[in-house]
């Protein structure tokens, strides 16, 4: 049980820091 919110929680923030990237890319390219 705890493990898979361990994992979860991984996902949740390797999902963000791609989210992230992805803004930032985004921001830099219109500026």
């Amino acid at each position: 049980m705890l493990v898979e919110l361990y994992l979860s929680g991984l996902k949740v923030q390797k999902l963000m820091m791609e989210t992230g990237r992805a803004e930032t890319n985004l921001w830099f390219g219109q500026h």
